[in-house]
């Protein structure tokens, strides 16, 4: 008796660390019967912060067009990595056929996290039909790091804000998380996980005008029926400094080569001095060709 209780407080103390030291983190856009011709920024910056954070991230965008992978070579790929958890982002496509994804993974007793603009507008569709663990909603950028730490067991779920979660069957949801008001804090994405040529068939950074992008503001004043950016990011506008931009936009010039560069704003000319002092900057620096 006594040396089966030992052997299950070392089983325990085992899986406790195993636990605690995995620091590997799976993000995934899943491919559809239709190919992505734009790769998901949200995941390039949430991988960003994540290694700035210490934790080891693989990122698979199985939707690229050139590049495109069947579920089976996803599901092998998470079995290989062995991830703390797979966090998926979530559009409106295809959703059912994602939904039964998500339920595949399940099967190899993987942790789920689901986010993105679906996941805003039905937090509590998606924990219903897709049996993620945790969505997220709002902005993930802080949420995604406080999230590791509950599956590294040193935070409680109920202390995360802007998160659901199923307890006793039913769906609960966290009080809403604040925006993020400095956007010069937020990183830069990181390009290393996308390959232009997985969606242009070329390596030359100039093969696809609108591949480097930049966010440069979130949140829109406005009230337009049809845009669902206000669920993720909200009505209150908030922007980039005009140096932050050009930085950005400079970085990506000399890391990636890229000589065009486009911004995915809902509304990048609200604010008129920060474009003219960001073309002044462009100008100055001869960055403006």
């Amino acid at each position: 008796m006594e040396k089966r209780l030992l052997y299950l407080t070392i089983l325990k103390l085992f899986c406790y660390v195993y636990t605690f030291m995995n620091n590997r983190i799976f993000l995934l856009h899943p491919a559809t019967r239709a190919a992505s011709e734009m790769f998901p920024l949200g995941l390039a910056i949430l991988s960003a912060i994540l290694r700035q954070n210490g934790y080891e991230v693989r990122v698979i965008d199985a939707a690229a067009p050139l590049k495109r992978l069947n579920d089976q070579q996803v599901l092998q790929m998470i079995k290989e990595f062995d991830p703390l958890f797979v966090g998926i982002t979530l559009t409106i496509d295809f959703v059912s056929e994602k939904y039964k994804f998500i339920n595949e993974i399940k099967g190899l007793k993987v942790p789920i996290v689901a986010g993105g603009p679906h996941v805003n507008y039905m937090p509590e569709e998606v924990l219903t039909y897709s049996n993620a663990d945790i969505v997220s909603i709002g902005e993930g950028e802080n949420a995604i790091i406080e999230i590791c730490e509950y599956f590294q067991e040193k935070r409680n779920l109920e202390s995360i804000s802007g998160i659901g979660y199923k307890k006793d069957n039913s769906v609960h949801l966290t009080q809403k998380r604040a925006l993020i008001e400095d956007l010069d804090s937020i990183p830069y994405p990181d390009y290393d996980d996308f390959q232009i040529r997985n969606y242009t068939g070329s390596d030359d950074p100039a093969s696809d005008r609108m591949f480097w992008r930049i966010m440069s503001s979130r949140g829109c004043p406005y009230t337009c029926l049809f845009c669902t950016s206000n669920q993720v990011f909200g009505r209150k506008y908030r922007l980039s400094s005009a140096r932050r931009m050009f930085d950005e936009m400079y970085y990506l010039h000399e890391r990636y080569g890229a000589p065009t560069i486009a911004l995915q704003d809902n509304e990048p000319l609200i604010d008129k001095n920060r474009i003219s002092t960001l073309c002044d900057l462009l100008m100055s620096n001869k960055l403006n060709h």
